[in-house]
């Protein structure tokens, strides 16, 4: 009895070939370590920079309070589509990741729960800090004493200022972890936009820093410090995993995805409700000249076609 015949099984490519697991670890092409420290040091001058231009107009421009108020519609404009297009919209794609469990990504809108979740924990805040001062402001007429440390309104700029600096940390580490997991052609394009984030995203928190600690300059250094480091911090944590980097696990994603977007939710809160609507319903807004409102309202609109601009590439 002969033997049957057997066909020689070829491997084809397409046989062969394993799926691409895109939830899985994955090294950086083409990273250039060199260039990955240059860019550490020129995200920290250039958010330096735009930190220190507000707070050295304020010490050294005499009346400097309506220049202080541009650079501040200019920064609540930035702030605003900083929230909108460089933290909500990329934390809406995170949290409706395909390697997330589709037990989570069956709600498409934990992005946007989460931000509205922050904002209304800021109105919050903002709520407890004025009864309280109430409460404060009672008791020292009551023991005859009038003068007060801070006013309702100096706490409330205070508190404005570390709502936005704890949410733009946030958002600036996390930019910064992305970079520096970054090789190849993107890189550069990557660095040059976001200097220019940096930059103007500098201006507009400095801008609020200098009017809320005038009267302490350590404090207000300090404050403009941190927001410098921040990207460079994340950019050293990304240099440092960049070989075992996986940026679609599902812990990371979640993790970035929900900082965002309670970054955003304050930011977008803070820009409108305490430093917009503030302003322009002020003495100093509404017994200006034409020509001054119509100055904050562009620089307003300036700051924030910048960055929406900056989030083509960024």
């Amino acid at each position: 009895m002969s033997e049957p015949s057997t066909v020689p099984i070829v491997d084809s490519p397409a046989a062969s070939a394993e799926p691409i697991d895109e939830c899985a670890a994955f090294g950086v092409e083409g990273y250039n370590l060199n260039l990955q420290i240059a860019g550490v040091f020129i995200l920290f001058g250039v958010s330096l920079l735009g930190t220190l231009i507000p707070l050295l107009a304020k010490r050294l421009v005499k009346k400097s309070t309506n220049l202080i108020a541009v650079f501040k519609m200019f920064g609540a404009g930035a702030l605003l589509a900083v929230a909108l297009i460089h933290m909500l919209i990329p934390a809406v794609e995170m949290l409706n990741n395909k390697c997330l469990p589709a037990e989570f990504t069956s709600y498409s809108a934990w992005a946007g729960a989460l931000a509205l979740f922050a904002l209304l924990s800021a109105n919050l805040m903002q709520i407890f800090l004025q009864r309280a001062s109430r409460n404060a402001k009672d008791h020292s007429e009551k023991d005859n004493c009038h003068v007060l440390p801070l006013t309702l309104e100096d706490k409330r700029k205070r508190l404005d200022a570390y709502l936005l600096e704890g949410a733009v940390f946030v958002h600036s580490v996390i930019i910064g972890v992305a970079i520096g997991t970054t090789g190849g052609d993107e890189y550069v394009p990557l660095v040059i936009a976001l200097a220019f984030h940096q930059f103007v995203e500098g201006l507009a928190i400095s801008s609020l820093i200098a009017e809320a600690f005038f009267h302490e300059k350590y404090k207000a250094g300090f404050m403009a410090m941190l927001y410098t480091i921040a990207t460079p911090i994340g950019a050293v944590i990304g240099i440092l995993v960049h070989e075992n980097a996986n940026m679609n696990n599902v812990a990371s994603l979640l993790l970035q995805g929900i900082l965002e977007s309670l970054a955003a939710g304050l930011l977008i809160y803070d820009a409108i409700a305490s430093i917009i609507v503030p302003f322009y319903s002020s003495e100093q807004f509404t017994n200006s000249s034409l020509g001054f409102q119509f100055l904050c309202i562009s620089a307003k609109w300036l700051g924030a076609l910048i960055l929406a601009i900056i989030g083509y590439w960024a």
